[in-house]
């Protein structure tokens, strides 16, 4: 697993910030960077249908993950697994494509 601050049991208590009042005496526990922020491959991973079965810590793990996208990103992610996946059926290409083509103008930030 892909330790960042959150997680991570050398930080049970996560990281304290100084001189941040907002943060003042609690710690953060932030993910460590990964492209699995991204909504590049998470939208990949959806599209072709794909799932972490078996492996339910890091499934968990990935949709954390998603807090750091912007939220139309995620929302974009999260669409495209409401839908027919390529995998689907043979036919699930062109329904794929339609799909990725009305929500495009969704990912403009």
């Amino acid at each position: 697993m892909i330790f960042g601050w959150a997680g991570n049991p050398a930080l049970p208590d996560g990281v304290f910030y100084e001189g941040v009042a907002k943060w003042e005496g609690h710690g953060q526990k932030f993910r460590g960077e990964t492209g699995a922020q991204s909504a590049i491959i998470p939208s990949l991973d959806a599209a072709l249908g794909v799932r972490f079965l078996g492996d339910e810590e890091f499934a968990e793990h990935l949709l954390q993950l998603r807090d750091y996208m912007p939220p139309k990103h995620r929302a974009f992610v999260e669409r495209l697994e409401e839908e027919e996946h390529v995998s689907d059926a043979g036919t699930g290409l062109p329904r794929a494509a339609r799909t990725r083509n009305s929500l495009q103008p969704t990912m403009k930030s």
